[in-house]
C-alpha cells in the first residue's frame, strides 16, 4: 500500500499554517535525518510507501501536538476542509446531494489518497455507514479519516452530524467502523 504524496503535501501546509515555514524546514531536516525516504523532493503524485508515511505521521503528531493522536481527527476535518473548497475536489460538493457524494464521491477520493484499501460505504435512510480497510491498522486511518468524513459530509449540506464508532483502532479493534447519522 502507498499513499500520494498529496497527504504528505497537505500535512506540510497545516504545519506551517499553524507554526510557520521555519518550524516546517526544521521538522523536515530532522524527519529527513530520521526515515531517509523524506530526504527526497515529494510531488502530490508520488507513491510513499505506507510504513514511512504513517512513521512521518506518528513524528509529525509529536513534534507539534504533544503525541495527541485525537490530532488526526482534526487533520482530517482540516484536510477535507480544503480539498473540498479550495483543492482538488471543490466541484464534489457543488450539488449538495448527500446520497451522491457519499456513493459516487468518497470512494474516487480514497483513491486518490491510497492505491490499495478502501471505504466500505452503505447508506441506509440516515445513516452511513463506514468500514476502513487496510493492509495494516494505524489510528491515522480511524482518526483522519473519520474527521474527513465528518467534515465533508457538513460541506456537502448534512445540518447535523452524529459520529459513532462502532469498532475502532483506538480502542484496540482489529477493524475500523463508523457510524454517522445525518440530518440535511
Amino acid at each position: 500500500m502507498q499513499v500520494k504524496g498529496i497527504s504528505f503535501i497537505a500535512r506540510k501546509q497545516e504545519v506551517i499554517n499553524r507554526f510557520g515555514e521555519d518550524s516546517w524546514i526544521k521538522f523536515k531536516k530532522k524527519i529527513s535525518k530520521k526515515l531517509p525516504y523524506f530526504n527526497r523532493n515529494i510531488l502530490p503524485i508520488t507513491n510513499i510507501p505506507i510504513q514511512a508515511f504513517l512513521d512521518f505521521q506518528d513524528e509529525l503528531i509529536k513534534e507539534f501536538f504533544n503525541n495527541d493522536t485525537k490530532m488526526y481527527w482534526t487533520l482530517g476535518e482540516e484536510s477535507a476542509e480544503w480539498a473540498l473548497t479550495k483543492g482538488p475536489y471543490k466541484s464534489f460538493i457543488r450539488s449538495k446531494n448527500i446520497e451522491t457524494f457519499i456513493e459516487q464521491r468518497m470512494p474516487f477520493i480514497w483513491n486518490s489518497y491510497f492505491t490499495e484499501g478502501d471505504m466500505e460505504i452503505n447508506l441506509d435512510n440516515e445513516i452511513i455507514h463506514i468500514k476502513v480497510h487496510t493492509p495494516i491498522l494505524h489510528i491515522y486511518f480511524e482518526y483522519l479519516i473519520m474527521g474527513y468524513t465528518k467534515k465533508a459530509l457538513e460541506l456537502v449540506g448534512a445540518q447535523k452530524v452524529e459520529v459513532k464508532r462502532i469498532k475502532g483502532v483506538s480502542v484496540g479493534d482489529k477493524e475500523i467502523y463508523y457510524q454517522f447519522i445525518i440530518k440535511s
